[in-house]
């Protein structure tokens, strides 16, 4: 496949989500981002661990599971709820 968009995260990608609008949620060492469809940084959230996973349910709320037993749930602005 040819490359359609690159985005540079503060570290290491451990887990990857992707929504219904195309949206794309990558956890890496102590954050979570939310790009858009086309690759752009629209939020950052700074966990307290590496983000090993990340879901996001049909409300557009993320789940975000760290490394030392926290799971956080931010909405779709990147707020914690």
């Amino acid at each position: 496949g040819k490359q359609v968009w690159k985005f540079t995260a503060d570290s290491y990608v451990y887990s990857v989500a992707v929504d219904s609008s195309g949206n794309v949620y990558a956890g890496t060492n102590s954050s979570v981002y939310k790009l858009d469809a086309s690759g752009k940084q629209v939020w950052k959230f700074t966990a307290d661990s590496w983000v090993n996973s990340v879901v996001v349910d049909s409300s557009g709320n993320v789940y975000a599971g760290t490394g030392n037993s926290f799971v956080y749930k931010l909405d779709a602005s990147g707020k914690q709820v």
